[in-house]
């Protein structure tokens, strides 16, 4: 048998970046014999003890969650059946021994300390600050056995040559950064430890000996990994790259990347001088999705052909298979500015003289072009789930498809899955429910915010409108004011009913990054919620709680829906607390009691409070999840967010691999109901759990990279301005939390969350002047339930929960972790440009109750005028108010903030 270090040198002696990895690894080994027996830590105990002691209660299974600022983590225990109610929170585990080699992440077995040896969490705003016992005392354990390692490459950072670094004889390893603070140094032993110094590179721990001082790793690649920031501040990173180099690619000849084979070519807002570099390529979220170039050329050949000399057109047979809806109704859609990958398209119909409604969801029919098991498909159940960054996307799906003949663009021939509900004018209850594959021509290409204003009656110029003539304008302007009147109409009945159900309106922080052309970020600007937003969030919740109800029904025991569990009592006590301190009661019983209890503890001096209190309620809330129906019970089916019975994603299969799946799973449910054979095997029970526990992995990193791209972009917006001259440093916040050395604060104007110490590390604490201006000085710190006092001298100054300081925003660099925004107290009073916010009197539940009872009106109105001309009925039946008193009430209605995120940008990703 040949050596691996002979048959490199024989057989591939160009692959320098082989061999030097042959060589770290080896030496790594080499040290580890040499450096003795020396332990530090306990070993971990024998699988089959840790399953006895788990299965006698002895020890407790869960995630370890390690904490990114403080010396503490929490061993999660979801379904846990231990009826000890102390565990109902998890296990606090404290310090790094106690940890015992355990990294974030990982699937590991705790066992609880004495009682006498429990400790609280900090409640300081970081490491070393302030009291950090004043937490009441919980379950604290340590960890004895690690299940599952949650090993994955790190991003690590070298650090600057000072002397320090050990030197082993033979060669050289280093302790390196990790980017991510929950990660502990890795060692690396490389022969390359010169050329490799202040770079950012993948390293993949192997978790050291057991006992031994400190993990170690093994060198991966050595390429800049990462986000890779240009040295201009304030520009958007240029890119997120993996590029490892070719000589990396062991195999034959023919499989050399040439041209790599990682992704396909993804939409861009960077410059196109920009766009020859690697950022094209899909990066590589986990190795899965590097493939041989023959497998990128076969799948390049499943794809559609559409060209100025071969254009795509609609298939005979499928014009004869599907309902045609191109001539006969209007379908337009309504989405971000500047959208691409349109999913949906809704439209909305009268029947019957007026009597019913037609009511039309039609969505991307994208599994007729992925056909199921095809590379395609393979490569698009790996990604799950397009990425959707501060200023660019990672498509899930070929851009020939997601931007083309999958995307439901106005003016062409489309292939659509729809849903269309006859409903009663009147009462709007569905006389009949329709699923079916169809054809569409979308005639208009909406953006929210030119959708809001035909709305509310304002001059709007509609693109597909422009070169026609006046009168034809005008009658076309007229039908498409109309549907959109009428569809909002049906959405506040569909929301109303949902509200009567518990349905939840929460909140959420969402920022947009304005860029100029040389990708300078001009503004950071928050969403602004329209009624629009909600109405067509209402439509596509409703499509996919139908089609739950379709599948599930066709599908008892291998359905995909998505469930929302109740979250714990005890994730409520910020809310509660916060909420009793500003003099209103939280009730969260159930989720109709929490929705009430938000719509009335409202401040008519000052929205925020209302808003803040979402925030927290958003926070308390658990992960929505993808499961399979089989492995449920049926009473664990429900959507506590959204308040229905049955749930799931089928409207946004463009970018969501699980819409996919029901998309496959609703046309073999249709051909069943028709008596045709569905044509394919359906996925087992087992498969299809296995299928949505990775589906939900890949929403979490999905979702993970949004927030820390929003954190990103923040940073390099404050990175280039002078917080001391440049105004738009000094912001209006308004406090959220008390801690025991400061305040967490909530900066509206930028969606900026954030610490704001009242003591430093040399002890001195903030001292507020006669003017309201704030400087250090010796004193003291007293903390309470809902206030914190700063005491120096003679003088005390009080900061209270919910009250507004004006702070300076800055940003704090670090050589080796990621920039992060420094929020410092300059004033104690609201910053003077800051408007005053006040609160509009009546609820939501208000808003609810006035909105079912005009439609009540209008129906016994209707009933009573039956013989009347048929079109003045229709006109007052479906006519909307353009007086100002209405829409400013529909503006208080928040955006539906339970639906997923990947569904739109504007909806929170918490709960849906």
């Amino acid at each position: 048998m040949l050596p691996l270090q002979d048959f490199l040198r024989d057989f591939w002696p160009e692959l320098r970046a082989a061999h030097e990895l042959y060589s770290s690894v080896s030496q790594a080994l080499q040290e580890k014999v040499s450096e003795g027996s020396q332990r530090e830590y306990a070993e971990h105990l024998h699988a089959k003890v840790l399953e006895a002691g788990i299965k006698a209660g002895r020890y407790i299974q869960g995630t370890l969650n390690i904490s990114k600022h403080h010396n503490e983590a929490m061993v999660t225990t979801d379904g846990l059946s231990n009826k000890d109610t102390d565990l109902s929170c998890g296990v606090l585990v404290w310090g790094i021994k106690n940890r015992n080699r355990a990294t974030h992440g990982d699937t590991v077995v705790a066992e609880l300390l004495p009682r006498s040896e429990w400790q609280g969490r900090v409640t300081a705003l970081a490491e070393g600050d302030g009291d950090e016992s004043e937490s009441k005392t919980m379950p604290t354990g340590r960890v004895v056995g690690i299940l599952q390692r949650n090993w994955r490459d790190y991003v690590v950072t070298f650090p600057p040559r000072d002397g320090t670094q050990p030197q082993s004889r033979n060669s050289k390893h280093i302790l390196t950064v990790p980017w991510d603070r929950r990660i502990p140094k890795i060692r690396i032993s490389t022969q390359q430890a010169d050329a490799l110094q202040v770079c950012c590179l993948p390293a993949r721990s192997d978790g050291g000996e057991p006992g031994a001082a400190d993990q170690s790793g093994a060198l991966v690649s050595s390429r800049i990994t990462g986000w890779w920031c240009a040295s201009t501040p304030g520009r958007a990173p240029r890119s997120i790259q993996t590029d490892t180099p070719c000589e990396c690619w062991a195999g034959p000849e023919s499989w050399r990347p040439r041209s790599r084979p990682s992704s396909w070519r993804t939409a861009f807002t960077s410059p196109p001088s920009q766009r020859h570099r690697s950022e094209r390529r899909f990066p590589s979220f986990g190795r899965e999705t590097r493939h041989p170039s023959s497998l990128f050329c076969s799948q390049l050949r499943e794809m559609p052909v559409n060209s100025p000399e071969r254009p795509w057109r609609v298939d005979a047979a499928q014009v004869a298979a599907r309902r045609d809806l191109r001539e006969s109704r209007l379908v337009f859609s309504i989405d971000p500015r500047g959208c691409e990958d349109v999913d949906d398209t809704l439209s909305v119909h009268r029947l019957d003289g007026g009597a019913a409604l037609e009511l039309g969801v039609h969505i991307a029919d994208v599994t007729h072009f992925v056909a199921e098991g095809s590379l395609t498909d393979v490569e698009a159940r790996l990604r799950a789930t397009t990425y959707y960054l501060a200023d660019r996307r990672y498509d899930m799906l070929p851009p020939v498809l997601s931007s083309d003949l999958c995307s439901l663009l106005g003016g062409v021939d489309r292939y659509a899955m729809s849903v269309i509900w006859q409903l009663d004018a009147h009462t709007l209850a569905v006389r009949d429910v329709w699923f079916g594959r169809t054809i569409i021509r979308s005639s208009y290409q909406l953006h929210y915010e030119l959708a809001q204003a035909l709305l509310n009656g304002e001059p709007a110029e509609v693109p597909e409108l422009a070169a026609l003539r006046p009168e034809e304008k005008d009658a076309k302007l007229a039908k498409l004011t109309q549907a959109l009147e009428m569809l909002t109409q049906v959405a506040r009945h569909l929301r109303a009913r949902r509200d009567r159900g518990g349905a939840l309106e929460l909140e959420g922080m969402e920022v947009q990054a304005q860029l100029d052309k040389d990708k300078n970020i001009t503004a950071l600007v928050p969403r602004q919620p329209l009624e629009v937003h909600e109405t067509v969030a209402e439509c596509m919740i409703y499509a996919n709680h139908w089609v739950a109800r379709k599948i599930q029904e066709a599908f008892p025991h291998q359905a995909l829906l998505r469930r929302h569990p109740p979250p714990r009592q005890e994730f409520f006590s910020q809310l509660v607390d916060s909420a009793t301190a500003r003099g209103f009661t939280i009730s969260t019983r159930s989720n109709k009691d929490l929705a009430e209890s938000l719509d009335q503890a409202v401040d008519p001096q000052d929205a925020l409070v209302n808003r803040l209190l979402r925030m927290m309620a958003t926070s308390a809330m658990s992960q929505a999840l993808y499961f399979s129906t089989g492995l449920q019970p049926q009473d664990q089916y429900y959507h506590y967010g959204l308040a229905l019975d049955r749930y799931t994603h089928f409207t946004s299969p463009i970018r969501r691999y699980a819409d996919m799946v029901v998309h496959r799973l609703l046309t073999a449910a249709v051909a069943l109901e028709e008596g045709k054979d569905p044509g394919r095997a359906l996925a087992s029970n087992r498969e299809l759990e296995e299928l949505a526990q990775h589906i939900n992995q890949k929403n979490r990193a999905a979702d993970a990279a949004q927030k820390l791209s929003t954190i990103v972009f923040q940073c390099l917006y404050f990175k280039e301005r002078d917080p001391q001259t440049d105004p738009r440093c000094t912001a209006d916040a308004i406090i959220y939390s008390i801690k025991n050395d400061g305040v967490l604060v909530f900066v509206p104007e930028y969606g900026v969350k954030g610490p704001v110490y009242l003591k430093n590390r040399e002890g001195q604490v903030v001292s507020v002047g006669p003017d309201g201006a704030c400087q250090w000085k010796s004193g003291s710190i007293q903390k309470h339930s809902d206030h914190i006092i700063s005491s120096s001298g003679s003088s005390a100054t009080t900061f209270r929960l919910f009250d507004h300081i004006t702070v300076r925003i800055s940003v704090q660099s670090t050589p080796f972790h990621a920039d992060c925004l420094k929020l410092e107290v300059i004033n104690n009073k609201p910053h003077l440009s800051s408007e005053p916010q006040q609160h509009q009197p009546q609820g939501r539940n208000q808003l609810v109750q006035e909105v079912v009872r005009l439609a009540e009106e209008a129906s016994q109105q209707a009933q009573e005028r039956a013989k009347q001309a048929k079109l003045s009925r229709e006109e007052r039946q479906f006519s909307q108010s353009k007086t100002p008193n209405l829409y400013s009430l529909l503006e208080e209605v928040r955006e539906l903030a339970l639906m997923d995120l990947d569904t739109s940008a504007q909806r929170c990703a918490a709960t849906a």
